[in-house]
């Protein structure tokens, strides 16, 4: 039951006046996040059709779900999972508060928890793309990357134009050397999205493992064309410009890669790189 339901029932019933009905729909707009409506402007418009007495406790399930993913766009993952227990308990069979319940306990390292939310997410429907994938980053944080795997392959089986996944999919390959694969799925997340300034760098640091340096700089070029504070694609083209001889002009793009992140050089280590990695 979507909310703009409700607002017909309060319009069909003739409850409240006219400028309350329009209040109220502004605030149904706001609390489904439409038209851009930033995190505090979704809690605040749930946080009012909560405090509506005729409000169901079907739709208060989903307002209270609305609630906590505002709270998890601004980081509030502790009063994210407080929205979920109580949408959980009013509707314990729907499988989308799970899933943001099960993504709010990831950002706040409680990945067995998490775990268990997706898990109970997919049973409740088990072609939900979107639980196989979120269940796939966690299991990546964990480090178990086979299980990682196995779920992005599941979710791209569902939504084969799922970009995160192909893009997700396509760096752990790359950490595992099945590089021929990973490159096969950064070019698919590409041609859906030629823009997409993670794809690039994604792609660059493949081509970095592939030894195939100038098209490397060339995707970190693009990608820092687009974000320029982009660290991972600092640290790449630096690494890259390095094998290629140019070693002042890549200790630049090192140096401010470590400015941005100060531990990124974990990100080289994970590739099997060195910062004063050097071409012969």
């Amino acid at each position: 039951m979507r909310l703009w339901l409700f607002l017909g029932a309060l319009m069909t019933a003739g409850v409240g006046s006219a400028p309350a009905i329009a209040q109220t729909r502004q605030q149904v707009d706001q609390c489904e996040g439409r038209d851009g409506a930033s995190p505090d402007a979704v809690i605040a418009a749930c946080t009012a059709l909560l405090e509506l007495r005729v409000l169901p406790s079907k739709l208060r399930a989903v307002v209270l779900t609305n609630r906590a993913v505002g709270h998890s766009r601004k980081g509030q993952h502790d009063l994210a999972v407080q929205d979920l227990d109580r949408s959980i308990r009013l509707e314990p069979d729907q499988g989308f508060p799970y899933i943001v319940r099960g993504s709010a306990y990831d950002e706040l390292g409680q990945y067995e928890r998490a775990l268990q939310d997706f898990g109970k997410a997919i049973a409740l429907d088990p072609n939900q793309a979107e639980a196989f994938f979120n269940r796939a980053v966690t299991y990546a944080r964990k480090g178990d990357n086979e299980r990682a795997l196995k779920d992005y392959n599941r979710t791209i089986e569902l939504d084969p134009a799922y970009t995160a996944a192909l893009l997700d999919r396509c760096r752990i390959k790359a950490l595992v050397d099945r590089l021929s694969e990973a490159l096969a799925d950064c070019n698919e997340a590409l041609r859906l999205e030629p823009t997409n300034a993670n794809a690039r760098d994604s792609r660059g640091w493949v081509y970095l493992k592939l030894k195939r340096f100038d098209a490397a700089i060339a995707d970190f070029d693009k990608a820092l064309g687009d974000e320029p504070g982009s660290a991972s694609a600092l640290l790449g083209r630096g690494l890259a410009r390095r094998m290629t001889g140019e070693v002042v002009r890549g200790d630049a793009d090192i140096d401010a890669a470590k400015r941005i992140r100060p531990n990124i050089a974990e990100q080289a280590a994970k590739f099997g790189l060195r910062l004063d990695s050097r071409g012969p």
